[in-house]
């Protein structure tokens, strides 16, 4: 069933694109987790994505955001030969992931996941470009450090639902 939904999902997200870009970010999801997929028609020099999950005040969060295994996995975040981070503000219900190779070779053209997140918590994921700090949607920058239009298309999907910690406590000695 959730693959079938995943699929469903995937399939719209495809078809409803407006237009057919070089470069996309496609999100793609199984369960609680979504995959961010980047299809990119030249190296690059650096990709930062601001997203927003949730709606503030909904039980949603955000677990987990990490490149592991995905296109800009080797990069190293020392600050020598690059720069590569997540932040997640489960109260504001967003994310900040950044991958700029300094040193390292740019990020290779293909297709490939770039970011892995997983949510937990009662309601939906609705996965729509946001503005954190001075970061506004997606970014992607050729190795000329030149800014590259792409296709984004949100997701939506429902969080699986989590038993909840529990509210009163009692202490004894």
């Amino acid at each position: 069933m959730v693959k079938k939904m995943s699929l469903i999902i995937v399939l719209i997200l495809i078809l409803g694109s407006a237009s057919w870009a070089a470069n996309k970010m496609v999100a793609t999801s199984d369960a609680n987790k979504v995959a961010l997929n980047l299809s990119a028609d030249e190296p690059l020099g650096g990709v930062v994505v601001a997203l927003k999950f949730a709606e503030p005040g909904t039980n949603v969060i955000c677990t987990k955001a990490d490149f592991s295994g995905g296109m800009a996995d080797y990069i190293a975040d020392d600050g020598q030969s690059g720069a590569k981070f997540t932040i997640i503000d489960n109260e504001k219900k967003t994310v900040l992931a950044v991958a700029i190779p300094f040193t390292a070779k740019a990020i290779p053209q293909g297709e490939g996941t770039f970011l892995n997140l997983e949510f937990k918590g009662e309601g939906k994921v609705k996965l729509e470009q946001t503005t954190i700090s001075h970061q506004t949607g997606i970014s992607l920058v050729n190795t000329k450090a030149q800014e590259l239009k792409f296709d984004f298309n949100p997701i939506e999907l429902t969080a699986p639902k989590v038993q909840a910690l529990p509210k009163d406590f009692s202490l004894a000695q």
